[in-house]
């Protein structure tokens, strides 16, 4: 996974839920029959209020990779600001926005890394999709982008998971080498004065 806390939050998440719903499934079964009852999986289903196992398993890997994209992101535009304070600079965007994925791609091709490989734009696209279409796979190209043979809903097994936040971990790792230097050490770089979105900064300000 692409940050511990999210890797915790998916595994203990995961291991409570199994542990419950087998508990749940034990009691149905262990409970006294009066022969006309309902199948034990479908007393299960009504228990789960109509949410099966294996939905509640796809719904954490959903989150799961949600959040590692957003965390993603999150670091990449940290560290950034975090060099550009070094420069006397900042980003030009108001507080309480983010800053373009476009600029964002652009101010580490100054540094010399590459945050949106093929990888990692299929992992967004994952990742839009799975917020803007609740995982819907629409047409035969996306079961190919997102390798999903049949089916209308993205397959979100667990390797598919682990690999795509991977891929984010490598980014991140490769932007940290890149960003350290410019942090901790008089190193600077002087074209970053005429990237996207960035402007002289201002002491005291907190944004626009």
């Amino acid at each position: 996974m692409a940050r511990s806390d999210i890797a915790a939050f998916h595994h203990l998440t995961a291991r409570w839920s199994t542990k419950a719903i087998d508990k749940m499934l034990a009691a149905i079964n262990q409970s006294p029959g009066t022969g006309d009852e309902p199948d034990p999986i479908d007393i299960l289903f009504s228990q789960l209020h109509n949410v099966m196992p294996h939905d509640y398993d796809w719904m954490l890997r959903s989150a799961t990779v949600k959040d590692s994209v957003t965390a993603f992101e999150v670091y990449l535009e940290s560290a950034a600001a975090e060099v550009l304070h070094q420069h006397d600079l900042e980003w030009a965007v108001r507080a309480d926005r983010s800053v373009n994925w476009g600029d964002l791609k652009s101010f580490y091709t100054r540094l010399g890394v590459d945050v949106d490989t093929e990888e990692v734009r299929r992992v967004r696209d994952l990742r839009h999709t799975l917020v803007h279409r609740r995982g819907a796979l629409r047409t035969e190209d996306d079961r190919k982008q997102f390798h999903t043979r049949d089916g209308l809903i993205v397959d979100l097994d667990l390797d598919y998971v682990k690999q795509s936040t991977s891929v984010l971990t490598e980014v991140v790792q490769a932007a940290e080498q890149a960003v350290v230097p410019y942090v901790f050490t008089s190193r600077r770089e002087p074209s970053l004065s005429h990237a996207n979105k960035v402007r002289p900064r201002v002491r005291g300000r907190t944004g626009q």
